[in-house]
């Protein structure tokens, strides 16, 4: 008994029956492509992953006629399978480590030019950029006929752009899991990456609240005084903690102008 597809159906339905080796290769025609054996003209990755298949067209005929489809597309998503999707990861990879670079050399240029950050983890990140900057003036001042470029300075602040995590309305700096606070209140100190959803980035002390945050915080804060305005006199209990969460957003709205212009008061 040999299951095989029958060449008619659209849906790639399952025939059972005997069938010599010519017959079945005749049947399997259309489900099965031939490729080249040359593949040196498959230059992008759309081409490439045509061969990149995961399992042959017969085989998910047959697990589609065994309702195994959903289980087999569910693995494919949930697993990091080679060929193409690993190529797309390593794409995907490679832009988030670039944008962090590009990130961290903007917040480096506004330390220069005295826009400071704020929040519980300002005075690491300005520690850091403050080393860096000695750095680069030892170098300049060593070799004062060289010429210093961004590239000098993002090597410099390579080492932190990696551990760069772009929350809603903060930067996580992930220097040091054991002093993230979504991983303490998740109970997992151990973790490689911090829980985005979970960050109470006005208590951690690895987030900082730059300039570009200011317009979240502020929409925040505003709706946050509306639902306080709507609220009967009876909802006591949710009055004080949406009035907290207000008070929260008007002071890290606050410290972000304190930081911005306080430090560009103090320039020439």
């Amino acid at each position: 008994m040999m299951l095989f597809c029958c060449p008619g159906s659209a849906s790639g339905s399952v025939t059972s029956g005997s069938a010599t080796g010519s017959t079945l290769r005749q049947e399997n025609a259309w489900a099965w492509p031939q490729f080249p054996r040359d593949r040196s003209h498959c230059g992008c990755s759309e081409e490439r992953s045509r061969w990149n298949w995961p399992i042959a067209p017969g085989v998910l005929a047959a697990k589609l006629q065994l309702k195994h489809i959903a289980t087999a597309t569910t693995e494919g998503y949930a697993a990091r399978p080679g060929g193409a999707q690993a190529e797309l990861l390593a794409e995907v990879n490679k832009h988030e480590a670039d944008r962090n670079l590009q990130l961290i050399l903007a917040e480096f240029h506004n330390y220069r030019n005295g826009i400071l950050p704020s929040g519980p983890g300002a005075r690491n990140l300005t520690e850091f950029f403050a080393t860096v900057d000695a750095d680069v003036n030892a170098e300049s001042a060593a070799a004062p006929k060289v010429q210093r470029n961004d590239r000098d300075i993002l090597n410099l602040l390579s080492k932190r752009a990696k551990v760069l995590h772009l929350g809603p309305a903060n930067y996580c700096w992930f220097v040091d899991p054991s002093r993230a606070l979504c991983l303490k209140l998740a109970g997992t100190p151990t973790a490689t990456r911090p829980m985005i959803g979970m960050c109470d980035s006005a208590r951690c002390p690895q987030a900082t609240h730059h300039d570009v945050h200011r317009s979240v915080w502020a929409e925040h804060a505003e709706r946050t005084k509306i639902f306080l305005g709507q609220l009967g006199k009876t909802r006591a209990t949710e009055r004080t903690r949406l009035q907290a969460d207000h008070d929260r957003a008007v002071r890290v709205i606050a410290d972000i102008d304190t930081a911005t212009t306080t430090a560009s008061g103090d320039l020439p």
